[in-house]
């Protein structure tokens, strides 16, 4: 009764909020104690769930405080009024999730109560985040779903999948365009968690209702046909012991609802066939199951129509419409025959991709995907050629002038989103642009096609390494891989690194080396090029004004720093060297900090060969140079090991060159403790190894301000006698003695920078007084004289 009052009354919403805090922490204490039902127990629940009922986001987290103690204890979950009392408020649930109830509105009745519980519509809305993580309605939201998760029982299975397959018929089949986002944002919570639990037989009923249904549904995130597709794939990969009795009626549930999906929903469609084949007993019969479900996209790839496409950029951009006119609108564009033929194109490459992404295989190291893709891989690697061509200046001029000023090869919105987020927190992140601007989605398309064969020319490389560097085009292929790197972007190149170069090189066996040696010297030498010329420019901009920089300047600096720290981790796989728990300390890779891997196969090769592992030298102590101290600190152990391979093959001035690029390193990175530490190790380590053989390298010492010669021969002493001795453990030790003889060429660190100069003033010495006085009480006397 005292729930039932409005939110004008704040006296009486005050003392209600005390009546739930101290009803609340009675339930909470009543789950502790409890042996057997109280007296007026379900006069007690009744209050909660009004409490939970209330509009007042305030008073429903109290309650569900006291539901989420209760449901969880083994008799308290027995007790038939509790059961019945959940079983309501698992109903209400929700529609209590839904987003509503900002202060600054009078649209809901929550409205009213937030008006008084929070200050502003921010504090409101980052109740709805996980930014705070002591938020009011935070802990609403998972108390309320904590509960609806505990409910995933057999006792309230059957509510639950009621609930949700109800609002799907009755709300989004039904009349979809009433489905307010709040509402949206709320069942898919729910829906997601009920469905993520109940993943029986049963599952597939509530599911063939919408997927079977001929919705004129366009390519949509948020299409209910996608979301029901990708829960049936979390559901097959993750539950794979538990569907496997039910792995053909799946499958049959998959090829009856083909007929009603779009090309992009078929395309996650064979996902979940590509991970039904997992549970497949023998190799043969995988094999068998992948071959049939790529029959579509092969078919496709081998059309001469496609072939043709491939064999150059301008029948490239005009198949899918970059010479011709852009469309107007929408409605046109869903007649124009490129549009389609964009559609299809990404739709089969998605299939390729999903399945080699979900097929692992059942007899490793063969995969059995590899045999079906066999015919169209010429084609997959002439395309990954072709999309680096496109950025050649030429092509831009091709383009029609109704795409707009910007190139639709140009960086898309989220990848600038995606970069500028981590240093520039007012960047709003969102989704990809719902904007009807021609030019947005042809960037969007190259986007999504270069991402797509990136990711299925890795996965070859990572899973399908033994056939795939067997086969007698592998030299070709790996050609196709290394053309026209010089036109690809910073945003691609990166990605190229990333998802393409790195899996196909680290992954290449000692038998193809030569196949990938061009590929390799090629993108060594084009990182080693990029990468000097971004830094160089940034510094020249540096020095061209004490302007604020711009968001252009930004996203330079940041995509500098981005392909830095990816060309690092490229050559740390290269060199076999991978992350442990304590990877702030690469200089130990024994017991902790970077691990040196069982040594791979190319790493054989490429130190044997003098052009390369020249290029990769230069191109890793060059990194050392560069303003970016993560990637500094990452690429040490890199350098540590190729001199420790190299010590007996090192020519001199490759020695000279490693030996005034570490010191070059400690005037720009010095200033960074963890730089600083790694970087005098890694001095010590270079002139210690290669001093024997090299005499020049105590010259290139000498050339530090302040260091002598005798300096450098004491230097010379210790390591002689620490060598005689045996004694290289002491890793402190060697950075003092370093830190010492460098010191002038040492950036000075940032507390040093600030700090303010202090000056020790002489002052004359404090007199002393010799004279011992003569002791006597006489003084007494003024003190107990009166007493």
């Amino acid at each position: 009764q005292a729930a039932s009052v409005g939110a004008d009354n704040v006296e009486h919403y005050r003392f209600l909020k005390t009546l739930c805090n101290v009803l609340s922490s009675l339930g909470i204490h009543l789950a502790d104690v409890w042996t057997q039902r109280p007296p007026n127990f379900g006069m007690y629940l009744a209050a909660i769930e009004a409490f939970f009922s209330h509009p007042s986001v305030y008073l429903r987290n109290e309650a569900v405080a006291v539901f989420t103690s209760l449901i969880n204890h083994q008799k308290i979950g027995d007790d038939e009024i509790f059961n019945e009392c959940i079983c309501r408020v698992i109903i209400s649930a929700p529609g209590l999730l839904e987003k509503v109830g900002y202060p600054s509105q009078n649209n809901h009745e929550t409205c009213h109560f937030s008006q008084h519980d929070y200050d502003d519509d921010n504090d409101f809305s980052h109740a709805f985040t996980r930014e705070i993580q002591f938020d009011q309605y935070l802990q609403f939201r998972d108390r309320c779903l904590k509960v609806v998760r505990s409910c995933c029982t057999e006792k309230f299975i059957n509510l639950l999948v009621g609930i949700v397959e109800k609002w799907f018929i009755n709300r989004c089949l039904n009349c979809p365009d009433l489905v307010r986002q709040t509402e949206w944002d709320a069942m898919q919570r729910f829906s997601k968690l009920v469905l993520w639990e109940y993943h029986s037989r049963k599952l597939l009923k509530p599911l063939r209702r919408p997927l079977s249904d001929n919705v004129d549904d366009d390519i949509d995130d948020k299409s209910v046909k996608r979301h029901c597709i990708a829960l049936l794939l979390r559901i097959v990969t993750v539950f794979a012991d538990d569907i496997k009795e039910q792995a053909g009626i799946v499958l049959e549930f998959c090829l009856s609802i083909r007929p009603f999906l779009s090309p992009m929903q078929l395309a996650s469609c064979m996902q979940v066939i590509a991970a039904l084949s997992n549970l497949c007993v023998d190799f043969a019969a995988q094999n068998n199951f992948i071959s049939n479900a790529l029959s579509d996209p092969l078919c496709y790839f081998l059309r001469a129509e496609i072939q043709e496409v491939l064999q150059s950029d301008i029948a490239f951009l005009t198949f899918f419409g970059f010479t011709s006119p852009a469309p107007a609108n929408v409605a046109e564009a869903t007649r124009l025959s490129f549009i389609i033929n964009r559609r299809e194109f990404r739709a089969h490459l998605s299939t390729l991709e999903g399945i080699m992404a979900q097929t692992q295989s059942v007899a490793p190291p063969l995969h059995p995907a590899y045999s079906a893709f066999r015919p169209i891989l010429p084609a997959v690697f002439l395309l990954v050629k072709r999309l680096n061509s496109l950025y050649d200046p030429k092509n831009a001029s091709v383009v029609h002038v109704s795409y707009g000023p910007l190139s639709v090869f140009d960086i898309t919105t989220s990848e600038r989103q995606q970069l500028l987020t981590p240093i520039d927190s007012c960047i709003s992140s969102t989704t990809r642009s719902s904007s009807d601007d021609p030019g947005t989605h042809a960037r969007a398309f190259i986007f999504d096609v270069t991402e797509k064969v990136q990711t299925l020319t890795g996965y070859f490389a990572s899973k399908a390494g033994k056939q795939l560097f067997s086969d007698p085009e592998i030299s070709s292929w790996a050609l196709f891989l290394s053309c026209h790197l010089t036109f690809i972007p910073d945003f691609r190149l990166r990605f190229w690194l990333r998802r393409t170069w790195k899996p196909f090189l680290c992954g290449c066996p000692e038998v193809a080396y030569h196949s990938v040696r061009q590929l390799l010297l090629v993108v060594i030498e084009e990182l080693s090029k990029r990468l000097q010329s971004r830094w160089e420019q940034l510094a020249a901009s540096e020095y061209a004004g004490d302007d604020e920089p711009s968001q252009k300047q930004l996203l330079a600096e940041h995509m500098a720093c981005v392909l830095t720290r990816e060309c690092s981790i490229f050559l740390r796989d290269l060199f076999g060297i991978s992350d442990t728990e304590h990877s702030c300390c690469p200089l130990k890779s024994v017991v902790t900090g970077d691990k040196i891997e069982e040594i791979s196969c190319i790493k054989n090769c490429f130190l044997r060969d003098e052009e390369v592992i020249g290029k990769i030298v230069e191109c890793m102590f060059l990194c050392l140079t560069y303003r970016d101290a993560t990637s500094v600190v990452r690429i040490i152990p890199v350098c540590r090991n190729a001199i420790e391979n190299l010590s007996e093959r090192c020519s001199e001035e490759i020695a000279i060159f490693m030996l005034i690029q570490s010191i070059k390193s400690l005037q720009i990175h010095g200033s960074d403790e963890l730089a600083l530490t790694h970087l005098l190790s890694l001095v010590f380590f270079i002139y210690s190894s290669l001093r024997e053989r090299f005499s020049s390298l105590s010259q290139v010492l000498q050339q530090v301000p302040e260091c002598t010669l005798e300096d450098v021969e004491r230097l010379d002493r210790r390591i002689a006698s620490m060598k005689l001795k045996k004694d290289f453990a002491n890793e402190k030790m060697k950075r003092e003695v370093m830190k010492k003889l460098l010191r002038t060429a040492i950036a000075t660190s940032v507390g040093e920078q600030h700090r303010r100069p202090v000056h020790l003033r002489s002052l004359p010495p404090i007199p002393k007084n010799n004279e011992r006085s003569e002791e006597g009480f006489t003084d007494l006397r003024s003190v107990f004289g009166d007493i």
